[in-house]
């Protein structure tokens, strides 16, 4: 049974992560006073027979969407009156796009907002690590109204109790090697009770409107063309100060990388997706950084025949969205933890890591940890001619001017 007594020592716990002991005690304290009270409000969520949870999304757009998936399996294995309010390190209305299929998800709101509302709910779920971390409000209403996800966040709380060196957030690195070791996806690797029979390509549903897909075709003037999607970038909300990432393939690569492309398969339209800031590529055909919407953005990324990228946001939407191929390219993160089995996962560790993600603390977003340079030496090894040459074995493409 998770007591008010262990609830409060957890979130203790993860106070002192951030403060020193005297400012975590002070944070407690008023967490507390605002629990007390909050057993006296008057609930304004819904009907008074349903379990209301806040979800803290935190990380980039491929992280919030795994994120989603994992809560739509939870809430599939439990079938109880659950309803859930997501705070999103994204753009609500991004969200709310992808999970517009997703009923039992009644509100997203900025993830700055969340402490507006802390008090209000019966459960809280952080997803800002790898593993979720679940804190009850309102146990009673829980056992009453919600007791199979209640015996799920009992085991959940006691596998984070067990796993301490791992679970805290200074821990993001160990963590990602723990999921490589046990042969678990960044998706499979958050049910830590093991309940819901997850596997890497687990999902849930995002569909778009035939109707807008026309619309959106014929704005962009590709309507009956073939198109291949490429972006040089990776969630723009968490780039370095500099704008710059080591996830990035270099230009220089991508240029020739087109350029041989082209000249294998000419009638395919390559189009440059992104937003606006994003460095230009040379040698697309269109180029809409910062000129769709994204909805627009969606649709584009459903029907090309291809996608190319790095690891980041659009390979994982693209998974979700309609299982086509991607070529993703890998440097600091691990294709074991964040790749898919439709894809051309391509990554040479040339410091013999698996992965160096997070091993520098925050800067491993900017910082090649083996060179200190700001160019991730495992993607610069990845050459144009081994791209093209992986796609053209893989048959995806309708080959025109064999070599």
């Amino acid at each position: 049974m998770l007591e008010e007594k262990n609830f409060l020592l957890q979130r203790f716990y993860i106070y002192q992560q951030k403060y020193s002991p005297w400012k975590a005690m002070m944070h407690l304290m008023c967490f507390y006073v605002k629990m007390r009270f909050s057993a006296k409000r008057n609930l304004t969520l819904g009907p008074s027979n349903s379990v209301y949870m806040a979800c803290f999304c935190k990380g980039g757009v491929g992280d919030v969407i795994t994120q989603i998936a994992f809560l739509h399996h939870l809430l599939k294995f439990t079938k109880e009156p659950i309803v859930l309010f997501l705070f999103v390190d994204q753009r609500p209305e991004n969200i709310e796009i992808l999970a517009s299929k997703l009923p039992f998800i009644k509100k997203i709101y900025p993830y700055i907002e969340k402490n507006k509302y802390l008090h209000l709910f019966d459960i809280v779920l952080t997803l800002n690590t790898q593993f979720p971390r679940f804190f009850i409000q309102n146990y009673g209403k829980c056992q009453k109204f919600a007791p199979v996800l209640l015996s799920y966040i009992q085991e959940s709380c006691k596998w984070n109790e067990t796993h301490k060196g791992i679970v805290a957030i200074a821990s993001m690195f160990s963590a990602q090697y723990w999921c490589l070791v046990h042969k678990k996806t960044m998706l499979t690797a958050m049910d830590t009770p093991n309940k819901l029979n997850l596997d890497k390509n687990a999902g849930f549903p995002i569909e778009l409107q035939q109707a807008d897909i026309v619309n959106v075709l014929e704005k962009f003037k590709l309507k009956n063309k073939k198109i291949i999607t490429v972006q040089y970038s990776t969630d723009i909300n968490n780039l370095p100060f500099s704008g710059k990432s080591i996830k990035f393939y270099p230009l220089k690569h991508w240029q020739k990388m087109l350029s041989m492309l082209k000249a294998l398969y000419p009638s395919y339209t390559i189009v440059q997706l992104g937003v606006s800031g994003n460095e230009e590529i040379q040698g697309v055909d269109l180029r809409l950084i910062g000129q769709t919407s994204f909805y627009e953005y969606l649709v584009l990324l459903q029907y090309s025949a291809l996608h190319i990228d790095q690891e980041g946001g659009a390979a994982h939407i693209r998974h979700y969205l309609c299982r086509k191929p991607t070529v993703v390219l890998f440097g600091p993160t691990s294709h074991k933890v964040r790749g898919y089995d439709e894809n051309i996962n391509l990554r040479i560790p040339t410091c013999g890591l698996e992965l160096c993600e997070w091993l520098d603390g925050n800067r491993w977003y900017e910082t090649c940890p083996k060179y200190n340079d700001s160019v991730c030496s495992c993607l610069e090894k990845i050459s144009p001619e081994m791209v093209v040459e992986t796609i053209r074995n893989s048959h995806i493409l309708e080959e025109e001017n064999p070599a």
